[in-house]
């Protein structure tokens, strides 16, 4: 299970969220180890946050979106990953 670090607000798995927050480079690689793990053994994906579980079976194919950003001002650059599945409702 992939289990985010508590946030300020508590959010249902079960609706749309987004999560966002700081984090060592040692919990980003456990974080990225975790979900490719659950790939690896399973279709879904298990997430655990602020007391709350939300399991997402899918189904392939998978759309893998890759966006890239840099706001010069700032110089920050934004490297985001996005899946997007259908939701498999059959048990495993």
């Amino acid at each position: 299970m992939v289990e985010l670090p508590s946030s300020e607000s508590e959010n249902s798995l079960d609706a749309e969220f987004e999560y966002e927050q700081d984090v060592s480079k040692a919990d980003l690689i456990s974080f990225l180890e975790e979900v490719v793990s659950q790939l690896k053994k399973d279709d879904a994906i298990t997430v655990s946050m602020v007391g709350t579980e939300g399991t997402f079976q899918f189904e392939e194919p998978i759309n893998l979106e890759v966006e890239t950003d840099y706001n010069k001002r700032t110089g920050k650059r934004e490297l985001e990953v996005e899946l997007e599945f259908r939701e498999n409702k059959t048990t495993t």
